[in-house]
Parts: structure tokens; C-alpha cells; sequence
């Protein structure tokens, strides 16, 4: 079941995986138990990362876990006269950390369009490169 979990929440072809609460759900639901420590479980969450994505799958997810986290953090701030400044900087950022992030997910789908069922590689002649 430790494995569906991870798999449930690294996976993006997962329909958990768009969840902002995707670890709350996979306890309750699949693991059915809401104390579930999956901290206790990095190494082999890292382990699946490693052996199971590719490097471009393992960007996307970071970069979808760290804008959730940003987004959610924000959320929380009270503008003050303290604070306005940096807020404002932070929201303005924001443009620019989604253009990095298309830039990871166009990444993605030329992996993804380079390879046929499974993990080969497509031929010069499958990609019509050759003549």
C-alpha cells in the first residue's frame, strides 16, 4: 500500500495529483489512516523519484509542490505597512516562476514525445528526421 501511496502522490497522470490536500486524502482513503507518518517514508519516496520518473517528471513535481507551498503561504500574509513591499515583490514574482515552470512542463512533453510505449527511445526514422 506504501508504494500505491507514493505512486499516488509523485505520479502526474494521478488523479490525486492536482490535489492541494493529496496527502491528507491518500492517508484517509488509501492508506486509511489519517496519523500516517509519510515523513518516516522520504527514502523511499526518493527512491521512487529516482527510479521511477524522469528528471524532467521529478522537476515538474518539485516545482508543483514548491508553488503550492509559496501559494499557500502568501495566502496567509497580512498586507501592514511592514510588509506591503515584499509582499508585493513576492506576488510580482510570481509571473515569473510560472513561465519557469511551463518551461519545465514543455520539457516534459518533448519527453514525453520521444518515446514510444514504455521507455524506448524513438528511432531517426520513427521521428522522421531521416529521409
Amino acid at each position: 500500500m506504501l508504494m500505491w501511496a507514493i505512486h499516488l502522490l509523485c505520479d502526474r497522470n494521478s488523479k490525486l495529483y492536482n490535489l492541494p490536500d493529496k496527502e491528507e486524502v491518500v492517508k484517509r482513503d488509501w492508506l486509511k489512516d489519517e496519523t500516517f507518518d509519510l515523513d518516516k517514508y522520504s527514502e523511499v519516496r526518493a527512491f521512487y523519484e529516482e527510479t521511477c520518473m524522469t528528471q524532467a517528471e521529478r522537476s515538474l513535481l518539485k516545482w508543483n509542490e514548491s508553488m503550492r507551498s509559496r501559494d499557500k503561504f502568501l495566502s496567509t500574509q497580512k498586507y501592514s505597512l511592514n510588509n506591503a513591499a515584499e509582499l508585493d515583490k513576492m506576488n510580482l514574482s510570481t509571473g515569473k516562476m510560472y513561465i519557469e515552470l511551463e518551461k519545465v512542463q514543455k520539457m516534459l512533453e518533448e519527453e514525453k514525445g520521444a518515446t514510444k510505449k514504455g521507455t524506448r527511445n524513438l528511432s531517426m526514422m520513427e521521428k522522421q528526421t531521416m529521409a
